[in-house]
Order: structure tokens, then C-alpha cells, then sequence
């Protein structure tokens, strides 16, 4: 074996030995040596000097903390009304997290930069608790298809019950939620129409609402001598009822089905990892029940997803006069947020759900297939590029041109030298997260004002 040792980048550069002696050799056989010379290609090498990780280090250090102060930022907006802020900035961070996944070598800066999104993917449950002991109880790891290389080595299995377990997790949180606004709702309205609880289960939460209406404070000063502390209690506590009463009624108003079908949106990019991970390993034969069992739920979980697809479309068709109605804008209300309702803008959501379906069977069917999985990723990339392009649905402004900059990302520079990549990788740390920043900050004092 030799040891090579490289303090520079190498790429496309032999390894020729030559023997000047060949005659003095002999194999274990006791043959002479015949070939004079031999050679080998090596494996391309990019050599990081400590100024360029420092660099990269600090750059993505400070763009961790921002994307803090963009996250308050959405809070805020969220709070305030501005519920598409959040979901829109969720949904370009979970596509820039993927993006690691592609078998192509990016460099450093790129490579680290896609590694600051990780936290935006739905599996905090997958990496707080430790999945690898259960697994090994139920069945030997080797019984499993091998899935691809990057994604194995970042400690993803390719179970779906496992993968989804985040989003099962989330969805069941949505459920309870609902359930707990219906409850305190339909108690305010039976105390302020002075009937009678029922004393069930739910006494304990109807409490909340309960105590809140008998709660009396004045909202006004009789004299000037009177201690205004208790009126500023008052108010503050006629804001915190108001808010609680107005969030509950959103709840149950917009949950079916707009609520859904946001929150459906919004876990699009993983749903559509842990279910085309499971079909690229699909074992619906397996002599292992858990394994068949993850399988089936992968194909279910495809089917609901493309039904999902076609009920958008469905909705997405309606007349424009239609989708202007209050009540059908109240439960559909998600999927045209921040679109323009026009002929092809409308359907928006729709593409995008298609897109992130087809991104991740590019991501993992064509792993074993780089130049194609590039080729693939990048038509697809130019061609969102173009619909915002040449329909502009967006309404905002500045959410266009986040989106058009997020589609240019994907675009695969596999085929430049590696310093355009460089290059590249330095645009995208201190123009992207930067950028999201001044929207976030735009769309919160529109939400303000």
C-alpha cells in the first residue's frame, strides 16, 4: 500500500511508478517482472487551507446566529397574522438542507453552508431519541437494503415509520391542538350564553375558559386618586382573553381543511424523503414483519400524498369569483395565500407539491447515477425558475425574488471548475441568509402596520 500525502488540490493527475530495474524482480512464483511501468488515476483532492476554514467558520457562525434573529422575526409575524412568513422561509430551508445529499462533491464553504439547515428538517425525534437499540431488537440491521452512501452515513435508516415518526408526531400535536381550541370555544360561547356544563372529561379544560369569564376586573379609573395599576391589569388581562378567544376561533374555523393542507405543505419536503427512501428499499416480501409493515405504510403514505396532489388541483380550478368568497377563502384559504389568482399562478401549490415529489426521487432513485441525478435536478431547478419568471405569482416582492434566488441554489454547478463553485458557495452564505433577514423584517412591520 502507499501512503500519499498532499499539500495541495489534485484533480485529474496520474500516478505513474516506474521500474528501472525490472529484471531484478520476481514475483512469489519466481516470474520476472514484465511491465516497465504502471499508473493509476487519483481520486480528486481539494486541500483546505486553515485561512479557508477559518473563514467559512466564522462566516457560517454568524449566519447561525441570524438565522435566530430570523426566526424571532417569523414569530413575530406569526403572532401578528403573517402565518406565511414562517412556512415559506420553512419550506426554502428544508430544500437547502437536502441538498447535501447529492452525489457530487461541493466544496467546503457550500458543503457547510447546506449543514446549517439541518435544523429546519421535521426529525428532532429521530435525533433525541436513539432508534438504533430498538431497531437492533426487532431485526438485524443486514436484513435492509442499502440506501445511498450520504444519506447512510448521516445515520438515517430507510424505515419509514421510523423517518416519519416526526411527522406523526407533529400531525397528532395538530389534532390535539384543535381539539383542546373546540373545547375552550364552544365553553366560552355556553357561559356567555349562560347554559349550563356538562361536567365530562374535559372539565378540566373547560376550567380555562370558565375561569377566564368569571375573571372581572374595571377597565376604568372612578377618580384620579385610584391606582391605575389595577385598570393596566385589567386591560392586560382583556388582551390575553382576546387573543386566546380570536386564536381559538382561527383554530376551528381554519383547520379543516386549511389548516391541514398548510401544515401538509409544510412537511412536504420530508414527508417525501421518508416515503421515497422506503420505496427505493421497499421489502413488501420480507420474512420480517416490521420491515413488510414499514414497507406497506410507505405505499399508503405515496397514495395519500398523490390524492393530495389532485384535490389542490381540484381546488386550484375553481373560479375566480369562488376562490374571492370569504367562506371558501376561510377553509381553503392556505393554498392561495400570497398567490396571485390567476390563470396559471393559482396553481402554485400545486407545482410545488409535484416538484418536491420528483426532487426527492431524483435525490435518492438516481443516486447511483451523478451526471443524471445533476442534469435532472438542474432542468428542474431552470425549469421553476422560469414559472416564476414568466408568470410572477407572488404577490410579494421580495418573496419572489427569495424564491427565484432559492431555485437558482439548486442549480448543479457540478460542471465548473471548482472555483466558480467557490465562488459560488461565498455568494450563497452572505446573500442568502442575509436576504431572508430583510424579508423577515419587511414582512413583520407590514404585519404592524
Amino acid at each position: 500500500m502507499i501512503n500519499i500525502s498532499f499539500s495541495r488540490s489534485s484533480q485529474n493527475e496520474i500516478l505513474m511508478i516506474k521500474f528501472l530495474n525490472n529484471s531484478f524482480i520476481y514475483s512469489n512464483e519466481g516470474y520476472p517482472q514484465i511491465e516497465t511501468e504502471v499508473s493509476c488515476l487519483i481520486p480528486k483532492v481539494i486541500f483546505l487551507n486553515e485561512d479557508t476554514i477559518a473563514q467559512v467558520q466564522l462566516a457560517t457562525n454568524s449566519n447561525f446566529y441570524m438565522l435566530y434573529f430570523i426566526g424571532a422575526m417569523c414569530g413575530g409575524s406569526v403572532l401578528l397574522g403573517g402565518v406565511e412568513v414562517f412556512f415559506n422561509l420553512l419550506d426554502t430551508l428544508q430544500m437547502l438542507s437536502y441538498l447535501k445529499y447529492l452525489n457530487t462533491q461541493f466544496p467546503y464553504n457550500l458543503s457547510t453552508y447546506f449543514q446549517l439547515f439541518g435544523f429546519a428538517q421535521f426529525n428532532f425525534i429521530q435525533k433525541f431519541f436513539d432508534f438504533s437499540g430498538f431497531i437492533d431488537q426487532i431485526f438485524n440491521t443486514q436484513e435492509l437494503k442499502q440506501i445511498p452512501t450520504k444519506i447512510a452515513n448521516d445515520g438515517i435508516t430507510s424505515l419509514f415509520v421510523i423517518n416519519a415518526a416526526t411527522i406523526i408526531t407533529v400531525w397528532i400535536s395538530l389534532f390535539f391542538i384543535f381539539a383542546i381550541a373546540k373545547v375552550i370555544q364552544s365553553t366560552q360561547i355556553a357561559l356567555q350564553n349562560n347554559q349550563p356544563l356538562k361536567v365530562t372529561k374535559k372539565v378540566i379544560i373547560q376550567t380555562i375558559p370558565k375561569i377566564l369569564q368569571l375573571i372581572k376586573f374595571k377597565f376604568f379609573s372612578e377618580s384620579q386618586t385610584e391606582g391605575s395599576w389595577l385598570v393596566k391589569v385589567g386591560v392586560y388581562y382583556l388582551t390575553i382573553k382576546y387573543i386566546i378567544n380570536r386564536l381559538c376561533f382561527t383554530i376551528v374555523s381554519e383547520f379543516f381543511y386549511s389548516g391541514i393542507l398548510r401544515a401538509h405543505i409544510a412537511t412536504a419536503y420530508d414527508f417525501t424523503f421518508s416515503v421515497v427512501l422506503q420505496l427505493y428499499a421497499l421489502e413488501l416480501n420480507s420474512s420480517n414483519m416490521f420491515i413488510r409493515l414499514s414497507s406497506l405504510l410507505a405505499c399508503v403514505a405515496s397514495a395519500i400524498y398523490l390524492f393530495s396532489i389532485y384535490f389542490v388541483i381540484a381546488l386550484s380550478q375553481m373560479k375566480k369569483y369562488a376562490l374571492n368568497n370569504k367562506a371558501i377563502q376561510t377553509k381553503y384559504g392556505s393554498i392561495f395565500d400570497g398567490i396571485k389568482i390567476k390563470q396559471f399562478s393559482k396553481y402554485l401549490n400545486t407545482i410545488l407539491l409535484i416538484k418536491k415529489l420528483i426532487f426527492m426521487i431524483l435525490l435518492i432513485f438516481a443516486y447511483e447515477f451523478p451526471i443524471f441525478q445533476t442534469v435532472s435536478i438542474t432542468f428542474l431547478s431552470i425549469s421553476m425558475s422560469l414559472f416564476y419568471i414568466l408568470f410572477n405569482p407572488l404577490e410579494d416582492k421580495l418573496e419572489y425574488f427569495k424564491q427565484l434566488f432559492s431555485e437558482v441554489t439548486q442549480v448543479q454547478l457540478g460542471y465548473f471548475p471548482y472555483e466558480i463553485q467557490e465562488y459560488f458557495g461565498w455568494a450563497c452564505i452572505f446573500l442568502e441568509v442575509p436576504f431572508q433577514k430583510v424579508q423577515a423584517i419587511s414582512r413583520l412591520a407590514k404585519s404592524i402596520l
